[in-house]
């Protein structure tokens, strides 16, 4: 700031720096409209790599500010401009998709996290908010077209679409936004497993963003720092956990294969260590608890266990999952303010609502064969699969409960879906205006409340 008013940009770059985040929405519209355009016209043409390009650059502006995070960037725009624009080199397609992967991966998290960092809610805010949810189902768009050279298939769709990039673009945006019209559906293992993250990403993104834009709106521009007592999420088990259940949903896309059942039992296993841990209180409580982890595991890890072993390894997991989210909901969510572990926990207590979920679904399955129409016999991972499409509100359509009480789970479990978001909105609204009002009054006397005296110039 200068004493006249807000410093004025003194060149072009400082200008278009200024209006990054705007650059950047307006070349993911482009995105968007040249993916739909594209389609109309009788011959192919260059329009949807003139966007993707138009996008990249857009992406590289708006993290100017981090020299390393532009340099990173700058990196992964070389493949991704060779394969766009140098059709003799086909073999730089998959490595062009996985840099352009990266890339919206990077420009998505800097964005955010300007987000998260903002101490008051103005313009650039909601439209960074919006860019960074762009870029994630981009980012998921580009993976998907990835997966989909890879394995031919693994996404199936009712006609056939000569332009497989803006198909899997609608679909990455059906999924986030959790719609699920069920017109393209992923068949393979891999692809549901990145299905399952983008539509958790999908509830998760609003809940947390909404509620940091509306505390800085309350707060009236005197939002708090970080203040000592915010401890690292990476010194907390809760990152364990939530990294344990992420491992364990990209496990589940080996399922298929020779090991992949056991792959997914050993993921699993790791994860309900995990979750143990995250809220251990006693000898006691871990005793049990490890007790409820073996019943669980041997179900899962023995191929040939008889229906009353499987379902009592079942009941045991969904019992203990059930006492971890109750433990981490009652000593995260009542504390007095957010810290970086409360955001973890949320998401961590999601993840969880959803496997356990899918314990109970496979009790059911257990219990009347055929309740479930569309899996391949009792498979677990189809039931992990079907849970969390349940839980986000997607619902395919591609796996539906048949008889009455797979019926009434998957009812209770979509409900749940639909107040766990608000339920979160509320919750870190309050601890974020409870963390306001705790913060210090550092504003210049004779200034009005409310006003930033630490605004650098």
């Amino acid at each position: 700031m200068t004493e006249h008013g807000p410093d004025r940009p003194e060149s072009r770059w400082a200008l278009l720096e200024a209006y990054r985040f705007r650059l950047l929405f307006v070349a993911l519209a482009f995105l968007l409209a040249a993916a739909s355009l594209d389609s109309l016209l009788p011959e192919p043409t260059p329009l949807a790599s003139l966007a993707v390009s138009f996008v990249l650059i857009a992406i590289l502006v708006s993290v100017s500010r981090s020299r390393v995070a532009f340099i990173v960037g700058a990196v992964l725009a070389l493949p991704t401009f060779a394969s766009l624009w140098i059709p003799s080199l086909p073999e730089a397609e998959p490595v062009g998709l996985a840099a352009r992967t990266l890339l919206y991966s990077l420009g998505g998290i800097y964005v955010l996290r300007y987000v998260g960092t903002l101490e008051r809610i103005g313009e650039d805010a909601v439209v960074a908010a919006l860019c960074s949810w762009m870029l994630f189902a981009s980012a998921f768009a580009t993976l998907f077209l990835l997966v989909d050279f890879y394995i031919p298939g693994a996404f199936s769709s009712g006609g056939d679409s000569a332009d497989r990039g803006s198909e899997l673009l609608y679909m990455s945006f059906v999924t986030l936004t959790t719609l699920g019209y069920g017109d393209i559906v992923p068949v393979a293992d891999l692809a549901r497993s990145l299905v399952i993250l983008e539509s958790m990403l999908g509830i998760l993104y609003p809940s947390m963003v909404v509620a940091r834009l509306v505390s800085l709106y309350a707060a009236g521009g005197r939002f708090p720092q970080r203040r000592p007592g915010d401890t690292s999420p990476l010194r907390n088990s809760l990152v364990w956990l939530l990294a344990a259940l992420v491992i364990s949903v990209v496990a589940g896309a080996a399922f298929e294969t020779g090991q992949g059942r056991r792959l997914l039992a050993l993921a699993e296993s790791a994860m309900l260590v995990a979750a143990l841990m995250a809220v251990r209180r006693g000898r006691g409580t871990l005793i049990a608890g490890l007790a409820l982890v073996f019943a669980a595991m041997t179900g899962a890890l023995w191929e040939a266990a008889p229906t009353a072993v499987r379902a009592t390894g079942a009941a045991a997991e969904v019992t203990l999952l059930g006492l971890v989210i109750l433990g981490i909901a009652s000593r995260e969510f009542r504390g007095s303010r957010v810290t970086s572990s409360t955001l973890v926990a949320a998401a961590a207590t999601f993840f969880l609502i959803g496997w356990m979920f899918a314990n109970a679904f496979l009790l059911i399955e257990l219990w009347q064969p055929g309740a479930l129409s569309g899996t391949t016999g009792q498979n677990e991972w189809d039931l992990i699969y079907l849970s969390f499409m349940t839980l986000t509100t997607t619902g395919y359509g591609d796996i539906t409960p048949v008889t009455e009480p797979a019926r009434m789970l998957a009812a209770g479990v979509a409900s749940l879906g639909i107040f766990f978001p608000a339920v979160l909105v509320a919750r870190l609204v309050s601890l974020y205006d409870a963390d306001e009002e705790a913060a210090p009054d550092n504003s210049i006397p004779g200034s009005t409340p409310g006003s930033n005296p630490s605004t650098r110039p």
